[in-house]
Formats: C-alpha cells, sequence, structure tokens
C-alpha cells in the first residue's frame, strides 16, 4: 500500500525552507569570516564562543521548524545517556544510512544542548558547497576518506577538540559512507574477500580511521567516552532510510527515529591497533543484530545481549584484522539463540491455555508471536523516551526565542549584505 501524500503546496514549503536553511548557513559562514581575525589576534577559545554563540542562533529556528513541518519524532532507547560536563572529552559514533542522518542527529544534539560544542568529520565532497563553509570555519574536518591521507585532518581537527574550551564532542561515521545498493553490493564483495561476516543493515566499518582517533583521544585524561549510537527509522520499510524530500513530500505521518545508545569508557577500550580494530569489528556486528533485533520486534531490546545471535571473536586474529597484518579469515558460527524468560513464559501460558480451553484455535507459535509482540510493545514504552529531555517549558522558551534569533540574524544578514554592496560600489567605481 502506497503512502500517502500530503498537498503539493508543502512541496513548496518543503523547498522553501531547505533554500531557506542552506541560505542561512551561507550567510553564516560569512559571519564567521567577519569574526576569523580573532583566531590569529586575540584567542582561539574567543573566536570558537562567538561562533558557537552564531551558531545557536542559526540553528534556534532552524531545527524546532524542521521537527515541526518535518513530521520527525526521535525516541531514544537503551542506556539513559548524559552528555560530559564541560571539561570533559568524547567520541560519539553514529551508523550511516541516509542524507536525512545530518538534519535529525544534529537536531537530537540541539535538543539535547550539546550541538554547538559537538566537531563532525565528514566527506570534503561536501565541502565545495556554500553550505559546508560554515562548518569548515567553525572547525569542522573534511576528510577525502582514503587512508593514510586522512591522518593529518584528523590530526588538526583532533587537537582542535583537545585543546578548545568550546568543543567536546567528536562526532562521525565509522562506515565513511552512505548505505545504498551499490555500496552495500561493494561491502559485501569486500567482506566476502577478506574473510568477514556480511551485515546485513550496515556497511562494514573502516577501522584505521577509528583507530587512529582512539589512540590520539586517550592520551589525554580530558577524553574518558566512547558514544555508540544505533538509528532506524520506522515507516519506510525494513533497512531502509528516507531521503531529504521524503521527510516533507512522501507521507502524511509522524516519522519515527528510534535512536539506541551506549556509552564505553575509553580507559576499558583494548589496546593495540588489532584489538582495537577487533572492538570495532565486534561492535558493529552487533548493531547489525540490534537493528535485526529492531526490525523483528518494532523496538530496540533493553538488554543488548537479548538481540545477539552471533558468538563474536575475542581476537583481532580471529575476526580477520586488516591493519597491515594477515591474518586468517573470520569463522563466524551461528549460535542458537538463548532461551529468554519472555519465551518461557509463553510456552508455558500457551500449553496451559490449549490444554485448558479446547476452544482454542491458537497453536503454540501463535501465541509465543503474541506474547512475544506485547511484551516488546510494553518495552518500547517503557525504555523510549523523546528526544526533548528537557523540560517542556525549556523547550517552548527556546521555540519562543527563534521569531527574536531570527530576526537579529536576518538583521545581521541584512548589515553584512549591505556592507557588500558598498564595498563592491567602491571597487567598482
Amino acid at each position: 500500500m502506497p503512502r500517502p501524500r500530503v498537498p503539493w503546496y508543502m512541496t513548496v514549503v518543503a523547498v522553501g525552507f531547505g533554500l531557506l536553511v542552506l541560505s542561512t548557513f551561507t550567510w553564516l559562514a560569512a559571519a564567521f569570516l567577519v569574526v576569523l581575525p580573532l583566531w590569529y589576534l586575540v584567542s582561539h577559545n574567543l573566536y570558537e564562543r562567538i561562533v558557537g554563540i552564531l551558531s545557536e542562533i542559526a540553528c534556534a529556528w532552524t531545527f524546532p521548524t524542521f521537527q515541526k513541518y518535518s513530521l520527525v519524532d526521535c525516541f531514544s532507547s537503551g542506556e539513559q545517556i548524559a552528555f560530559p560536563s564541560q571539561n570533559e572529552k568524547a567520541i560519539v559514533m553514529f551508523n550511516h544510512q541516509s542524507w536525512c542522518d545530518v538534519p535529525i542527529l544534529n537536531a537530537y544534539l540541539f535538543f539535547q544542548d550539546v550541538m554547538s560544542r559537538a566537531l563532525w568529520v565528514g566527506w570534503n565532497g561536501l565541502s565545495k558547497f556554500p553550505f559546508a563553509w560554515a562548518g569548515m570555519l567553525r572547525g569542522d574536518v573534511w576528510i577525502p576518506c582514503r587512508w593514510p591521507s586522512d591522518k593529518p585532518y584528523l590530526d588538526r581537527s583532533i587537537e582542535q577538540l583537545l585543546s578548545s574550551d568550546m568543543f567536546h564532542l567528536y562526532c562521525f561515521f565509522p562506515e565513511g559512507a552512505l548505505k545504498h545498493r551499490n555500496s552495500m553490493a561493494k561491502c559485501h564483495a569486500y567482506c566476502e574477500e577478506n574473510g568477514f561476516p556480511k551485515l546485513q543493515y550496515l556497511l562494514w566499518p573502516r577501522n584505521r580511521a577509528f583507530v587512529y582517533v582512539v589512540e590520539k583521544m586517550r592520551k589525554n585524561p580530558a577524553a574518558k567516552y566512547v558514544y555508540d549510537y544505533t538509528v532506524a527509522y520506522e515507516g519506510f520499510g525494513e533497512g531502509r532510510a528516507p531521503g531529504i524530500l521524503d521527510l516533507f513530500t512522501r507521507h502524511s505521518f509522524t516519522t519515527k527515529v528510534h535512536i539506541h545508545g551506549r556509552k564505553f569508557l575509553l580507559a576499558d577500550l583494548p589496546t593495540g591497533e588489532d584489538a582495537l580494530a577487533a572492538w570495532i569489528n565486534n561492535l558493529y556486528i552487533e548493531k547489525d543484530q540490534l537493528l535485526k533485533f529492531f526490525w523483528q520486534n518494532g523496538t530496540f531490546p533493553s538488554n543488548v545481549h537479548d538481540a545477539i545471535t552471533v558468538s563474536l571473536p575475542a581476537s583481532a586474529s580471529e575476526l580477520g584484522s586488516r591493519l597491515d597484518v594477515d591474518a586468517p579469515r573470520a569463522s563466524m558460527k551461528v549460535a542458537a539463540a538463548k532461551e529468554s524468560s519472555i519465551e518461557s513464559s509463553s510456552s508455558s501460558s500457551s500449553s496451559s491455555s490449549i490444554s485448558g480451553s479446547s476452544a482454542s484455535s491458537e497453536t503454540q507459535a501463535q501465541v509465543r508471536h503474541r506474547l512475544v509482540a506485547a511484551k516488546a510493545a510494553e518495552l518500547s514504552k517503557e525504555a523510549a523516551t523523546s528526544w526533548k529531555k528537557a523540560p517542556l517549558h525549556k523547550v517552548d522558551y527556546r521555540h519562543s526565542r527563534s521569531i527574536l534569533y531570527a530576526g537579529l540574524f536576518f538583521c545581521l544578514n541584512g548589515g553584512l549584505l549591505y556592507a557588500a554592496s558598498c564595498l563592491y560600489s567602491l571597487l567598482s567605481a
């Protein structure tokens, strides 16, 4: 059954909003250029604080408006994660599925009041577009996604993060690419060639960059955590994610984005390139199992181990690490799924119901399926929380401030445009 479409004028609104956002961030880059001399003449930290304030002003209307008109609702599950305090640094990882990941995850960080403290690592192919200039000027790094060409870019951005009083989160996608049909085919061919298990819902991570980032970050005592988020989009088919226009034009229902979070102590991660490569590889096998559990039950599990149905190799040699060593091919064995308390209770309930009532036509499998679905719905209701964790009055206050912020921001844009036109007139005279 095709998804219902919204009226045509909503498409016009969506396109207009997109152009307005692109224009806003282009002008935001111009505002960053105006204050750029502070970086060299006064202080790096002063420049970063001013850039953070300008970013908050621009985003105060952008993300609430995006959330309202794109009909996106975000739910978090797993560990109830509180982001680190201002004197701590952390690594934040997301799985990459769609161009929607960037605005939705930035909106998620915005409503957690940490967006202005996050540095992003992205593909340098986007740096040629005007809207990406603002990210470059605020400190985001754009890499070619080819090793070892990425190393100098990562060095510079990590050094900026660790020396900054403003930035605390280092955000990136370990896959280094979007998940689509061609990339999945190439990924499966790579896994088959190197003896890696094929992932069903994720691309295989590029572990060299991850290992390098962890080794650089753990040398600083302020870096304490690694946050891992697994993202799933409900309503677009199993394993599929929407495009940007899909959020505005392809449906008339709320798009539910489910985000499962986990937190690891950086000190608990193994040492050595091989061991770290095995750790991130195992993590992605677990994430793939989490997504499989989600698509079977409609929710992420309250306990990660409930979703794991494969035995994870313990060492890099078992998994076939590709970090300049010849490792044997992985031999992943599918293990029998553990019998959970849900299944045991469902089997006992089904046997008693069948023996006690001859009129019941439900089979044992049907009863088990019904009870598991009910339990999954109960867990979803308990674990899922809205992305607006801040008190309601604070969110409303932020939304009402957006009008004032937008006015101030466009006054600044008008002043810059007037100054640019005057300069052009003087030069052309």
